[in-house]
């Protein structure tokens, strides 16, 4: 009976090796997956429950064909449309804000994308979601083509332009203009409109005013600094040595955008956090590179 029990025990314990085996194997392909075409590494989590969730039914698995051409169109047919009619339906009974900017890419097709921002009647959470990526003809982006456009695609899908109550954009004339502009023609169909213009934007040209009264040394040195380092990949090095020389983080200079105007900020304090490094890296560049 003894032996009897120790063989059983001896083939559960094979058995659960096997099973462990073949978990670390998937688990392994997974990561591989993963690895092989740079997905994001945060979607693990979110992509193992939906793997257990789908294979409940190991032949609903096994029956699944599913490609490119298929998941596109399932994408744009049937998961978008169900959305954009939910999305619809919500926003013909209840106030909302409309979000707009068109593409600053140079083409012949420029688009205008349209944000809807609105409390959910169900969640009752306040929720940002495209509505609709407008096309353009580029030689023809007038603020009443604009309106042309935008009213247009509302008034098919039956959404009354009297339930808009904001709009958000940037400070441009042809759209938040006090005269013949995207604003003053939503206004004359919304009852009740407040006026947002973008915020960053705003900041931006606040600061950019400001700084002309301030001399341009500093944003030079910045940027002179910033191009001679990072123009060499020995002189990356060589910073690096610094770096680990005197204990400190081992920072890259940031680069100024012309985009991305609040970037000053970050690129000074960046500066002022490596200023010693960088005094003792240029005594030492000024003798071997002058």
């Amino acid at each position: 009976m003894v032996v009897i029990n120790i063989k059983l025990l001896e083939k559960n314990n094979s058995e659960t090796e096997q099973y462990q085996q073949k978990v670390a194997e998937a688990e392994i392909k997974l990561s591989l997956f993963f690895a092989s075409h740079n997905i994001a590494i945060n979607l693990v989590d979110d992509m193992v429950d939906l793997l257990k969730d789908i294979g409940k039914d190991p032949k609903v698995v096994n029956d699944i064909k599913l490609g490119r051409t298929k998941c596109t169109n399932i994408i744009e047919n049937v998961l978008c449309g169900k959305e954009t009619r939910d999305l619809v339906e919500v926003l013909k009974n209840n106030y909302f804000s409309v979000l707009i900017d068109e593409s600053t890419d140079i083409s012949v097709q420029k688009f205008l994308c349209v944000l809807v921002r609105f409390v959910c009647p169900v969640t009752k959470n306040v929720k940002t979601d495209l509505l609709e990526m407008i096309k353009l003809d580029a030689r023809l982006v007038t603020s009443e083509k604009l309106y042309e456009h935008f009213s247009r695609a509302l008034t098919d899908k039956s959404i009354p332009l009297s339930n808009i109550i904001g709009l958000a954009s940037d400070g441009a004339n042809v759209m938040l203009g006090d005269h013949n502009s995207f604003k003053t023609r939503l206004s004359s169909d919304s009852t009740v409109l407040v006026v947002l213009k973008c915020i960053c934007h705003s900041a931006a040209l606040v600061a950019s005013k400001a700084c002309k009264q301030l001399p341009r040394t500093p944003e030079d040195l910045i940027r002179s600094v910033a191009t001679y380092i990072s123009g060499s990949a020995k002189r990356c090095a060589e910073l690096l040595e610094f770096q680990e020389y005197y204990n400190d983080k081992k920072l890259k200079i940031l680069h100024l955008s012309g985009t991305r105007w609040l970037s000053m900020y970050q690129c000074v304090e960046r500066f002022l956090k490596m200023w010693d490094i960088l005094k003792s890296y240029f005594q030492v560049a000024l003798v071997e590179d002058r």
